[in-house]
């Protein structure tokens, strides 16, 4: 592997974690009317986020 394939492994791996982190927090705040802001509510979608990228 050459410095440019791993930087761009590396730039792939940022762009998807930063994505997935803003679709957790869009997550949050779309639950937050109906669930309220707990901490409960918020480990619990952030719980279940994780566990579905495990599982992948």
């Amino acid at each position: 592997m050459n410095v440019f394939e791993r930087l761009g492994i590396y730039l792939l791996v940022l762009f998807s974690g930063t994505i997935v982190l803003v679709l957790e927090v869009l997550g949050i705040r779309m639950l937050a009317p109906y669930f309220g802001q707990t901490l409960f509510s918020f480990s619990s979608a952030l719980k279940t986020t994780d566990q579905i990228l495990i599982i992948d």
